[in-house]
């Protein structure tokens, strides 16, 4: 005789099922998570008991951690160079410059290292990453967000249908190097004349809002937020009614991703000063888009719009075309995106590279790989000028102040397929003892000869992903052919078996 299973019963089941997977997927991601640092704390410890006489520290993120290090140290140590190399691998997955900075010290006093060597920023904000989630102050949803699971659904389903990441590009390709934002020089606050001047300002008239106020802006810039927290409201407490300030809040709330104290001021700042409104409009915009809230951002959007209407050589309003351009390409909306960016790099000034390189992200978008790289790479190629986000730029900077205290010499990696000009750009005339690798030649010829899934696992940026082993081992071999020739002076051994020796 046959049991019959209710309805209840059945769903009780499936649930129970969808549970349990979910539990073994969690419990999987948590043990991958501690045995995969495990490991990697383990090769450190033995790297450390070989007791090699030149210590090499690895900083970055997962595309280092257990990725080109042991390459590195492989490849370093066939040089001949007459000293034995250990190479410690410190890369974390998804930690950014900032978190990567924080443990420096610790690191430094852990393996007493005589070269650090970082390749970092690619997660940074503004990074091509999963985007920023709104806040929460719900406890359940906090709850949620902290599962591992939740976190790697958004991750592959953003890949999958937001992105196109997964995609790899056809053989014959030239991935070219992703928009970059604009430099901004980064001087140390010490050495800063502005931060100086502005101090002495305040020591002779403590009541000076105006002085407050620029330098709170020169902090932000600096990524100093709680400084330019505390001075940009201190300027506020001397003048509350000036909508500048309130502004300038609203930017740093919203860098800093308080999405819903940055909505406040900046609506603040509107409310005090309707007339002059586009700034604050252009930036609910990005407010609102960064969230994902993509039908109050073209509300917002919109009205920066009207209110540049009819004088679209004001500068400004390129970056509201640009702005419409992101808010369609997110929504999947490639072709009116496309319609924007062009217009911005059209109308408003023909020689933004950004435009140009927004323009041929989105041919790339629809699969017109050959319309993008002739009729927009080559031009913006031309007049391309690019740097590092202010924050990763001043991360680099207070590691090299680190590192200089200690002498240890700074080794700077550029991403593969990327241009090494942006990297040396963040530090100017304070290069000149600084190591740089450059990795875009060597792996363009590489992927041109042998296509990039030979090289990449996917694509974190638009040109180039994690790596496999082929790849690990040519990055990790080039790191090793810089060090040894700028350093030791020394000409680099390549390994006959071709194995990498790892």
């Amino acid at each position: 005789m046959k049991l019959k299973t209710t309805f209840f019963q059945k769903a009780f089941l499936i649930l129970l099922g969808i549970f349990l997977s979910l539990f073994l997927i969690e419990a999987g991601l948590r043990l991958g998570g501690f045995t995969l640092l495990a490991v990697q704390e383990h090769r450190n410890r033995d790297a450390i008991k070989k007791g090699g006489a030149y210590h090499i520290l690895c900083l970055g993120e997962s595309t280092t951690q257990g990725q080109w290090p042991p390459f590195l140290e492989a490849a370093i140590n066939r040089s001949g160079a007459g000293i034995q190399f250990t190479v410690i691998d410190e890369g974390m997955a998804g930690t950014n410059t900032g978190l990567i900075l924080s443990r420096v010290e610790s690191y430094l006093n852990k393996y007493h290292p005589d070269m650090v060597v970082a390749m970092m920023g690619v997660n940074d904000h503004g990074a091509p990453h999963l985007p920023a989630e709104t806040p929460s102050a719900s406890k359940p949803e906090l709850f949620v967000k902290s599962f591992k699971t939740y976190k790697l659904a958004r991750l592959l389903f953003h890949m999958a249908f937001k992105t196109n990441r997964w995609a790899l590009p056809p053989k014959n390709t030239h991935a070219q190097p992703p928009p970059q934002p604009a430099r901004h020089e980064i001087v140390p606050d010490a050495e800063n004349p502005g931060v100086k001047k502005l101090k002495k300002e305040l020591e002779l008239n403590p009541e000076n809002g105006k002085a407050y106020f620029e330098l709170g802006r020169l902090y932000w810039e600096q990524g100093k937020f709680q400084q330019a927290e505390m001075h940009t409201k201190k300027a506020l407490q001397i003048n509350p009614g000036n909508d500048e300030t309130y502004l300038q809040l609203g930017w740093l709330y919203q860098e800093q991703g308080k999405f819903r104290q940055a909505e406040i001021y900046i609506k603040k700042a509107l409310k005090l000063n309707p007339a002059n409104n586009k700034e604050a409009y252009h930036e609910l915009g990005w407010l609102y888009l960064k969230q994902r809230k993509f039908k109050q951002a073209e509300i917002y959007i919109k009205k920066a719009l009207l209110v540049y209407h009819g004088i679209d050589h004001v500068s400004g309003a390129e970056g509201v075309y640009l702005q419409f351009g992101e808010l369609y390409r997110e929504q999947g909306k490639i072709l009116t995106a496309d319609i924007y960016t062009k217009r911005a790099l059209k109308q408003i000034n023909p020689g933004n590279s950004r435009a140009r390189y927004r323009t041929e992200g989105l041919y790339r978008k629809r699969g017109q790989f050959h319309q993008a790289e002739e009729s927009y790479y080559r031009k913006a190629n031309l007049l391309y000028i690019s740097g590092y986000n202010p924050l990763t730029a001043n991360h680099y900077h207070a590691l090299k102040t680190i590192l200089d205290k200690r002498k240890i010499r700074l080794v700077c990696v550029q991403y593969p397929m990327h241009n090494v000009g942006p990297l040396k750009n963040i530090f100017a005339e304070q290069a000149d003892d600084i190591v740089f690798v450059d990795n875009e030649k060597i792996f363009r010829e590489a992927v041109k000869k042998e296509g990039y899934g030979a090289y990449f696992l996917d694509r974190i940026d638009a040109d180039f992903g994690h790596c496999k082993r082929k790849g690990n081992k040519l990055l990790g071999e080039n790191i090793a052919r810089v060090i040894l020739r700028e350093v030791f002076h020394k000409k680099f051994q390549r390994n006959k078996a071709g194995a990498g020796g790892v």
